[in-house]
């Protein structure tokens, strides 16, 4: 029981070397003297850029669709009918109270954005507005940046996987990268060189969660609120008390009914307390689902960026160290014949006697036959 476990690895790396890897080196050394030094550097070079190339497209796919669902599992669950609802229920009970004010003071506070001061003390209706609805989009967003560093973090896995493991284990890197050339050491220092830059892509990235954030939460300059709430101001600060129609011989008093103030605030409910397409937190719903799309697709263009950068490093090193130019020596046509000859004899050797009694072997274990 005590080497059961490490016998049972051990085995598992004896099948791979067997059914997998010598095979495969088998197979390519069979291939390549049977072709020009010419056809060997183009099918080498060829490999090697298609490892890239769809490591590369699978790895920045998975990681587009996992910050996308990462974003509408953490931010967008939180712009649910019922949140909306009850947010424009809360801003209806600040506008009955804001339609208690003083006209004149209510006119203020419309013609500055939302800024002026009431009783001495300096009040911004944006600030008021936003923490209507950013408390628990504040958690929202604070959820999605603790799930960056776990997806890329996977990203990085998946480049691992699907690049430069297979570039580590390629038999044509094998073949090909005896002697002094060591393209395996290019690949390795592209490798670390990738690894140190995805931490400033992780920074990157969280900065852009957290510019949205700030946005989203905040009321002032710059905010989705200020922004959204804008044109409603202006709206509302252009009723002018004096165009009402008033009671006859009494010049300062309104016909029931009619003010300034009550188009004032019914302008505003426009904005924040009635649903529709306009209304304030469908809006900033639509505003930050468009940042985040954006940002994100800039995000992953500069990641592409930088691993065709990468690429670029291995294919020129490959290039340099391998390219035909007539100082090779190509091999005597009856050594090629040979050689070729004797790979596919070993070829033959492993599928028809080795590979059978691994495949008993491993039975055997599966059934649990060589157990006690």
């Amino acid at each position: 029981m005590l080497f059961e476990q490490p016998a049972r690895e051990w085995f598992d790396k004896l099948w791979k070397t067997c059914t997998e890897h010598i095979p495969t080196l088998l197979s390519s050394i069979t291939n390549l003297m049977s072709k020009s030094p010419d056809q060997m550097q183009m099918d080498a070079r060829a490999r090697l850029n298609n490892i890239i190339d769809a490591g590369t497209d699978a790895a920045l796919t998975a990681l587009d669709h996992g910050l996308a669902a990462l974003f509408a599992q953490c931010v967008q669950a939180g712009f649910t009918t019922a949140n909306k609802t009850s947010w424009m229920a809360r801003a209806q009970l600040r506008l009955d109270t804001w339609l208690t004010w003083h006209t004149r003071t209510v006119h203020a506070f419309c013609k500055r954005n939302g800024h002026w001061k009431r009783n001495g003390t300096r009040v911004s209706w944006n600030e008021t507005i936003r923490r209507l609805f950013t408390n628990s989009l504040d958690v929202s967003f604070t959820s999605l940046n603790d799930n960056v560093q776990p997806a890329m973090n996977h990203f990085a896995d998946n480049l691992n996987d699907s690049i430069f493991k297979r570039l580590h284990e390629d038999d044509i890197v094998a073949v090909l990268d005896p002697r002094d050339k060591n393209l395996r050491g290019t690949i390795v220092g592209q490798q670390d060189e990738f690894s140190t830059d995805l931490k400033d892509f992780l920074d990157t990235l969280r900065n852009l969660v957290e510019d949205i954030r700030l946005r989203c939460v905040l009321g002032g300059s710059g905010s989705y609120v200020h922004g959204e709430m804008e044109r409603s101001y202006a709206l509302a600060a252009s009723f002018d008390q004096k165009s009402y129609p008033h009671v006859r011989g009494a010049a300062n008093k309104l016909l029931p009914g009619n003010s300034a103030l009550a188009d004032r605030i019914d302008t505003l409910r426009s904005k924040l307390s009635r649903p529709g397409p306009d209304n304030l937190f469908e809006r900033v719903e639509a505003r930050v689902d468009s940042d985040f799309d954006e940002g994100r697709k800039m995000f992953l263009n500069a990641l592409s960026k930088r691993l065709a950068k990468l690429k670029a490093a291995i294919m020129d090193d490959f290039d340099s160290k391998y390219g035909i130019e007539g100082e090779e020596v190509p091999l005597a046509a009856h050594v090629a014949t040979e050689l070729a000859t004797a790979a596919q004899h070993a070829l033959r050797r492993l599928k028809q006697d080795i590979q059978p009694t691994l495949e008993q072997c491993k039975k055997l274990d599966d059934s649990g036959c060589g157990e006690p």
